[in-house]
């Protein structure tokens, strides 16, 4: 997987995979293309003259259905200057996209539900679980080792076909479209309040 450094919502993502013997290049609304393997390096030369990349393994995220699928958790710090998560939820690609971003065309859906749907009740609550420990261990360790300040994360998630759970992204710009087809309007709402409760927390706290 190839992913520009300041891309957002999925544009430029790119999988690269082998098949015998030339390489299958899939990108969201554009056409597969099969390559030679003697012609792969022109073509990530030329992907990486349009900026820097990151450069993943891939996983294999497909649903029993075959749609890609990843897992979201937003935190934030809260008007007592403590994490929490506000929010998780699976994100499920449209059929036949690489991605699985909402703006995209996926859909959100809660995530106990649906891990139990795709493993079983216990392997389902068990990666919830899991899921839920992260999203809390995550925020702190970043701001020890970045010797930062943060005030929100989004924290990407997947779980492969055989049931193990990888960390794939953490963004300090999170976006919010999970709350609200999730949990609702009023919660999305809340979710863009939080992080101005905290401010006000720490302006009074240097207040007094």
């Amino acid at each position: 997987m190839l992913k520009p450094i300041n891309g957002w919502g999925g544009k430029g993502i790119i999988r690269v995979t082998l098949d015998k013997n030339r390489f299958i290049v899939q990108q969201n609304g554009v056409p597969t293309k099969s390559l030679p393997t003697s012609a792969l390096g022109s073509f990530i030369r030329q992907v990486l003259k349009n900026g820097h990349h990151l450069m993943q393994k891939w996983i294999d995220i497909r649903n029993r259905s075959g749609h890609v699928y990843d897992i979201r958790a937003l935190v934030q710090k809260n008007g007592e200057d403590q994490w929490q998560t506000t929010g998780t939820a699976v994100r499920q690609a449209k059929q036949g996209k690489i991605t699985s971003n909402i703006k995209s065309g996926g859909s959100a859906h809660q995530v106990s539900n649906y891990l139990k749907r795709e493993f079983d009740s216990e392997k389902g609550n068990a990666l919830t679980s899991s899921v839920a420990e992260i999203a809390q261990y995550i925020p702190p360790f970043m701001e020890k080792s970045y010797h930062t300040r943060l005030s929100e994360l989004r924290i990407d998630l997947a779980v492969d076909s055989s049931g193990r759970l990888w960390l794939l992204e953490v963004n300090i710009k999170p976006g919010r479209m999970i709350m609200r087809q999730v949990y609702g309007k009023k919660a999305w709402e809340r979710s863009f309040r939080i992080p101005f409760q905290n401010a006000r927390h720490l302006l009074k706290k240097s207040a007094d």
